[in-house]
């Protein structure tokens, strides 16, 4: 069950640039081991044809790092926990879906190291979310010191006012569930590495314990997109 829910029913609505941020997420990493990069894509690009040939519950999408390990993400976005638990069951009550993804379980168990999952839900008051239709996505994991969330929040509000006379969307999601207490993932989508780059970030090092952020691909091949994803970009998830 682990591993439909978390590494292959993942959806997140800010990819088509009408949908905004869903409210909470569901968080799903694996690192990929030294030399398995080529075997570990065949597999998840497999069980992408298969979930799109099978019509499993909800489109999703995976990511690739570009810094830091090898590693694949899957964001899981919902509206509500009802919603999360709705689509568990789901994948539960179909038996040739949970066969396959256990299959691919199995096909990939030497091929990455245990994962890890994490929920957090999204902080509208911290985040600029206009429309976009993302190919990239650079997230940072902020563990702030003991009883920093109010002083961050702070910080945050007007910082907000300068993302949105950059133009430039970020979301900010508080961690509730998977990881130490205070800790905050700051998503930047963009369409381009250099919005990336050019997107303002603000000093947060005296609230901070640890900070690390990490670029990351979408990959299509790894996906079974939403239509309203490649009606968005159709270019990209066409390829």
């Amino acid at each position: 069950m682990k591993l439909a829910f978390l590494a292959l029913a993942a959806t997140i609505q800010p990819l088509a640039a009408q949908d905004p941020p869903s409210s909470i997420i569901y968080v799903y990493r694996e690192q990929i081991k030294p030399g398995k990069i080529a075997a570990y894509t065949q597999i998840e690009e497999a069980a992408a044809r298969f979930c799109a040939k099978a019509n499993c519950p909800n489109p999703y999408f995976a990511i690739t790092s570009i810094t830091g390990p090898n590693e694949a993400l899957w964001i899981n976005g919902f509206d509500s926990i009802d919603a999360m638990e709705k689509v568990w069951h789901e994948y539960a009550d179909n038996t040739e879906i949970m066969q396959e993804l256990n299959s691919v379980a199995e096909k990939k168990a030497d091929l990455a190291f245990p994962g890890t999952n994490l929920v957090a839900r999204f902080r509208e008051e911290m985040s600029f979310a206009p429309g976009i239709a993302p190919r990239f996505l650079s997230i940072t994991v902020l563990r702030l010191r003991p009883g920093g969330a109010a002083a961050f929040r702070t910080l945050r509000m007007p910082f907000k006012q300068i993302l949105e006379r950059a133009g430039r969307p970020q979301w900010v999601y508080q961690v509730t569930s998977g990881a130490e207490d205070d800790t905050f993932l700051i998503v930047t989508p963009a369409r381009t590495m250099q919005e990336i780059f050019s997107t303002p970030t603000p000093t947060v090092s005296d609230l901070a314990v640890s900070s690390e952020t990490r670029l990351y691909a979408i990959s299509p091949s790894m996906s079974m997109p939403a239509r309203t994803w490649v009606e968005a970009d159709p270019e990209f998830w066409k390829q």
